[in-house]
């Protein structure tokens, strides 16, 4: 629960900074090499292990975020047992992707939170952006995008804007930054859509 006032042109920043808190800590934990796939979850091997949700309340009076909480779920243990089979090709967990590591969930939980302690108070500073854009595991794919109405449409991700949004171009050759919708990484060539 992060209790201090941000900015609404910050917020979209906070569920980024998160990301990049727990893949630091998943690393320095485990000697992996985390990466996050635009905006919200972190991938080992190329499957997912992680997602962030960050939800808060605006203050109408002020126009900033007054609180926020932001929700760190880790998959530790037992996915290929725990989920449905259509899954196990995307979905993986900690002790299933690292060979040999047994998670202890207190050091992890203690890993994420002080690296959450250390990028949070500089959030308006951004000086996360950068290691985010380096975990990216999207930047240079084509992938498949699913717009907020459930159009789809095929992409060649270009970057990570300053504002965390997602820079795309399409078949055509515009260029858009997005905010909002699903992203799947797709193969293929861009012609194809």
């Amino acid at each position: 629960l992060l209790k201090q006032a941000v900015a609404l042109q910050e917020a979209p920043m906070l569920t980024a900074c998160a990301a990049v808190a727990a893949a630091r800590a998943i690393d320095a934990l485990y000697s992996t090499h985390t990466q996050i796939k635009w905006v919200n979850d972190l991938y080992l091997d190329g499957k997912k292990c992680c997602g962030i949700l960050t939800e808060g309340e605006v203050s109408l009076e002020s126009g900033k975020l007054e609180c926020a909480i932001i929700g760190i779920g880790i998959n530790v243990r037992n996915t290929q047992s725990s989920l449905p089979p259509e899954l196990h090709p995307i979905v993986t967990s900690l002790e299933e992707a690292i060979p040999g590591c047994q998670v202890r969930r207190s050091e992890l939980l203690a890993a994420v939170l002080y690296e959450l302690e250390v990028l949070l108070p500089e959030l308006s500073f951004r000086r996360f952006l950068p290691e985010y854009r380096d975990r990216s595991c999207l930047i240079g794919k084509t992938a498949e995008i699913t717009m907020e109405n459930g159009a789809r449409k095929k992409v060649a991700v270009v970057e990570i804007a300053d504002d965390c949004g997602l820079v795309v171009r399409d078949s055509y050759g515009n260029v858009e930054t997005l905010h909002a919708g699903e992203v799947h990484i797709g193969s293929g060539n861009l012609s194809d859509s």
